[in-house]
This record gives structure tokens, C-alpha cells and sequence, in this order.
């Protein structure tokens, strides 16, 4: 989830300062046998620069609820240790 937050929050600051992207693709004009002509078609995607933002905040509370889940399962993770190793017949051996 780290990782997932981190990508968010640079397509975020990518998206907040430039407002559309474009690229280019080719499509086939004409086939006929061995005679093909091709030609190159420009797409360009656009978005508000607020969006950016929104993607970059959604990025940022991905990862501090990612540092939260780690910190609770390593307490949940020591409390279960400390509970097997306390007892002297080892009830938790058996789990």
C-alpha cells in the first residue's frame, strides 16, 4: 500500500502541473495487398489541475493509513508473542 501511495502521489504532482498529456498512434489508412498507407493520428487527454491535487491527497492518506495498519498488526503481532510465551503449557503451539 506504501508503494500504491507513493505512485498516487507522484501522478498527482505530474498531473497538478501539466493539464493533458498527448500522444501519438498509427492507423492503417489503405490495405490493399501489398500497398499500405499509414498514417499517424495525434490523441490528447485532458484533466483539471485540481484533480491532481485530489490524486495526490488520496496518495498521502494511503500512506499514513498504511503506517497505521502496520503499527496495529506489529502490536497485535507482540501481544500474541508475549501471550504464548507466558504461559507454561504452550496453549499456543497449538494454533
Amino acid at each position: 500500500m506504501k508503494i500504491l501511495g507513493i505512485v498516487l502521489i507522484l501522478a498527482g504532482a505530474f498531473m497538478f502541473f501539466s493539464n493533458s498529456i498527448s500522444f501519438t498512434t498509427k492507423e492503417k489508412v489503405v490495405d490493399a495487398g501489398p500497398i499500405q498507407i499509414n498514417a499517424d493520428k495525434q490523441h490528447k487527454v485532458d484533466w483539471p489541475s485540481y484533480a491532481g491535487g485530489i490524486v495526490a491527497a488520496a496518495g498521502v492518506v494511503l500512506l499514513i493509513f498504511s503506517k497505521k495498519i502496520t503499527q496495529e498488526v506489529e502490536i497485535r503481532r507482540r501481544r500474541y508473542w508475549f501471550q504464548c510465551h507466558s504461559y507454561a503449557d504452550h496453549e499456543c503451539d497449538l494454533l
